[in-house]
């Protein structure tokens, strides 16, 4: 059979982190498997199963490159594939982290996946984490049942909370003797604090902290009895999909886009830079926090999510980077603002103590924050349909996301109201409700504000019309930031 020319085959050798419930320490795994891979010299790609943004965030300072958001809500089949093809490049292996149990979807009913069938879908192979805590020989009738109940790929077994060598020891013969899966570490006991969760940094409010101190912690704890030839033999065993070949290729550089990225602002689904770059576009970093202007040469700007209720005192004070942004949106550059960073374009960001900070003032209103500024907010899947063209898209466009829902957003002037947003909620009964709402706030044509985290993946047009904006705003001079 002659090669398919329009096609591309994924081989890239991947495995799928899953627990056997929920708190077993898959999180301390990822991350303590990605250290020892790095010092191995081996390039990983990391992906986060389901939509905890914090997770991509630590992924992509831990392995130095972009971390994909892989939710079976927000993407159909072949959209997952075309994620796992872009997130194949470059990369010896791939790692998804699961977030939920084997079998457990992470919301009862809706079209959510489990990540058994996600590993099917992707064809990878699993690695289940088990929490080993009290256990012996009884591993093996855990990891059988895993892998008979549903049929799952399960070919690597890590044992979490391992007592000593003697434990580990017979963690393994019991694993072993199944005749299957491979025993791939067994993690001995730690520090809980090291990670928990998901909620490390908690006392500071912003859980995207993680020291380097804690970071070598965690990659010592679990290199103990770590094989990593094994891991990657399992990883060997992932199969062969393909995909189209345009979407493995990118076009030339036609504009810079300045994405903002500091600790105020860095919660992005990470799959939307990696698009605009395959679209045509250089992604610089700058800081609204430390920096006094927008970077040279900038044709657009995009302000991830973040964390605006803990920083707006630092924000608001640097009225040098306010006014470079002002001056760059009134002539006329594209500006895209999402998630939590709703306030940073508001007048003024009112905290939930009482206290407010002047912002941009680019969206006329006022954002009050409904909750303690310690507080953790969960954000809502939601899908949105365009009822107004805009720099991202055209009137008619269908996307899904995440959206944030900490500020309480007061305007005093008509604004245009660009989407019709459908927050999805669970019910009891295992079905889901949605709450409908006007918003996508566009107070100027190349300026659009909204709270929803859109995964441009959902749809393949927005990373293009964007980078389309930009490349116009560059080419009308609007690329100097200052006047």
């Amino acid at each position: 059979m002659s090669e398919d020319p329009t096609s591309a085959a994924i081989d890239t050798p991947r495995i799928l982190v899953a627990g056997i419930g929920r708190k077993v320490g898959t999180s301390t795994v990822i991350l303590g498997l990605l250290v020892n891979l790095k010092r191995a010299g081996i390039s990983v790609a990391m992906a986060k199963v389901g939509p905890s943004l914090v997770d991509t965030t630590i992924h992509r300072r831990v392995a130095g490159r972009l971390s994909h958001t892989m939710d079976s809500w927000m993407l159909d089949k072949q959209q997952l594939q075309s994620a796992t093809a872009r997130l194949s490049a470059g990369a010896e292996m791939i790692i998804f982290e699961g977030n939920a149990g084997i079998y457990d979807k992470s919301e009862p009913g809706g079209s959510f996946e489990t990540l058994a069938e996600f590993a099917r879908n992707l064809s990878t192979p699993i690695v289940l984490v088990v929490d080993a805590f009290g256990l012996r020989e009884s591993i093996a009738a855990i990891v059988q049942g895993a892998c008979q109940y549903g049929g799952a790929h399960v070919m690597g077994v890590i044992a979490n909370r391992v007592h000593n060598e003697a434990h580990n020891n017979c963690l393994r013969d019991a694993v072993e003797r199944l005749g299957g899966p491979k025993y791939i570490a067994g993690i001995p006991i730690g520090d809980e604090r090291l990670i928990s969760g998901g909620t490390f940094g908690q006392a500071q409010g912003n859980p995207s902290l993680l020291t380097r101190n804690r970071l070598l912690e965690v990659g010592s704890l679990v290199n103990t009895y770590l094989d990593l030839d094994a891991l990657r033999e399992v990883a060997s065993h992932a199969g062969t999909f393909l995909v189209d070949k345009a979407l493995t290729r990118g076009e030339n550089r036609r504009c810079r886009i300045a994405v903002a990225d500091d600790a105020a602002f860095h919660l992005t689904i990470q799959d939307n830079l990696d698009l605009m770059r395959r679209a045509g576009a250089e992604i610089v970093a700058f800081s609204p926090l430390a920096d006094i202007k927008l970077p040279p040469k900038t044709g657009g700007i995009y302000i991830p999510g973040g964390y605006v209720h803990l920083y707006a005192k630092d924000l608001s004070a640097n009225e040098s980077m306010l006014g470079s942004i002002r001056n760059f949106a009134n002539a006329g550059g594209a500006i895209y603002t999402e998630g939590n960073s709703i306030a940073y374009m508001c007048r003024e960001a009112v905290l939930y103590s009482g206290i407010s900070y002047k912002m941009l003032g680019l969206l006329p209103g006022v954002a009050t924050s409904s909750v303690e500024e310690t507080s953790v907010v969960d954000p809502v899947y939601s899908e949105v349909v365009t009822n107004q063209a805009t720099i991202l898209s055209r009137t008619g466009d269908v996307f899904r996301g995440l959206r944030d829902t900490r500020w309480l957003i007061r305007t005093d002037e008509k604004v245009l109201r660009c989407f019709q947003v459908a927050d999805r909620h669970a019910k009891s009964d295992g079905t889901a409700s949605a709450l409908m709402m006007k918003e996508g706030y566009s107070p100027l044509p190349h300026v659009l504000v909204t709270s929803m985290q859109a995964h441009w993946g959902s749809n393949a047009s927005l990373a293009r019309m964007f980078v389309d904006s930009a490349s116009a705003s560059d080419e009308s001079a609007a690329s100097s930031p200052e006047p």
